[in-house]
């Protein structure tokens, strides 16, 4: 990962990071989008952030913002991203 993308990375707002519970090291960022990111500035704003967390080979998910989640589907979106995201990880 290059300092130029770490560096943009740093100024970016993530809502949750989930990391490794062995290593404590982060593998997952959670951004949650609400109305205001349908608005069109805002929608470019968030391809740009997504493509400096791929730049910087670190998974980002968009979760659409609401006042009640289904815990059992939202645990299965999770585990399904993370699964896919460990098999490209290289030890």
């Amino acid at each position: 990962m290059c300092f130029r993308t770490t560096s943009a990375l740093t100024q970016k707002h993530v809502d949750f990071v989930i990391c490794d519970k062995n290593h404590c090291e982060p593998v997952l960022a959670i951004k949650l989008n609400d109305i205001t990111h349908e608005a069109y500035d805002r929608w470019e704003r968030d391809i740009k952030v997504s493509d400096m967390f791929h730049q910087a080979q670190f998974p980002l998910l968009f979760i659409q913002f609401k006042d009640q989640y289904d815990t059992e589907l939202l645990t299965r979106k999770l585990e399904q991203y993370l699964k896919r995201y460990r098999k490209q990880i290289v030890l």
